[in-house]
């Protein structure tokens, strides 16, 4: 069942006619290769997922029977993302962080969607480590605790007050993380939250098990609420960065960690494809 919806001004779910528009025009392609392109190598060409409308409800009508579920592909050219997103015009679309030997064998296994069984999977060779600063997991006065959300099945309600401050707690951890002697970090704006992803080589080598540590050494010593199950690898998905966050509108950007708090997605026009906004912006 479709999530309630209660988003800040200028945030909504696009409909399938704006998500085609926004791949087909608006989507900067290129950036999305070059991000990809500074990765290490096997994620230079990952493994693709799309929503097609799982949480919005708004899905193609030949793709409405895989509401629920990802549709995993791979490219043989990441060039050519732009037609399958085109095609799928998707809710969300994702990029699989695990290193892998063979990213088809991952597609072939039957277990892969049961992310626990791949602690041990000899085929992954590390992870792009990434913590999750999200909007529903802050205690807020108006949307109330993550509890409190799901309960009334609005597990994505967030107002202004949840996402200040979730960029308050985005540059905390990340001084944190600078302290904790990781100095190549970077931050991507989700369309709800924040990402920061660990970019120094040995980050990559990290188990599931020194990554779970890890998350849960953020969450209950440094008091951020984090998803610890993200850190540890227990979803082993993250935004695209340049695409669409299907449920808000916004464009899944790359951000300056001296930029974070003084983000106003609700004003901020490079976060808005320019074919979603009016002339009554608020």
């Amino acid at each position: 069942m479709p999530q309630k919806m209660c988003f800040p001004v200028n945030h909504f779910p696009p409909t399938i006619a704006q998500r085609r528009r926004f791949y087909s025009t608006e989507f900067k392609m290129e950036d999305a290769k070059n991000w990809l392109n500074h990765l290490p190598e096997p994620l230079r060409n990952p493994l693709f997922l799309v929503d097609v409308g799982t949480e919005s409800g708004i899905a193609r009508k030949v793709f409405r029977s895989s509401r629920g579920g990802l549709l995993f592909f791979s490219l043989d050219d990441v060039s050519k993302l732009r037609d399958e997103l085109v095609n799928f015009a998707p809710e969300d679309v994702y990029y699989d962080r695990n290193l892998y030997i063979d990213k088809e064998e991952c597609v072939r296994c039957k277990k892969s969607r049961k992310h626990e069984d791949c602690a041990a999977c000899e085929n992954i060779t590390g992870q792009h480590v990434m913590f999750d600063i999200d909007p529903e997991n802050i205690n807020c006065p108006n949307c109330g605790t993550l509890g409190e959300r799901m309960a009334t099945k609005s597990m994505y309600r967030f107002c202004y007050i949840c996402f200040k401050k979730a960029a308050i707690n985005t540059v905390k951890l990340y001084r944190i993380l600078i302290q904790k002697g990781y100095h190549d970090l970077e931050v991507i704006y989700s369309g709800r939250g924040f990402h920061i992803c660990l970019e120094d080589p040995d980050a990559y080598a990290l188990s599931f098990e020194e990554r779970g540590k890890l998350g849960r050494w953020v969450k209950e010593n440094c008091g951020i609420p984090i998803d610890p199950w993200v850190t540890r690898g227990g979803t082993r998905l993250a935004r695209l960065p340049y695409s669409l966050h299907g449920l808000v509108g916004k464009i899944v950007t790359p951000v300056k960690i001296d930029d974070v708090t003084r983000m106003n997605p609700s004003r901020d026009r490079n976060l808005t494809p320019a074919s979603f906004q009016n002339k009554r912006v608020i």
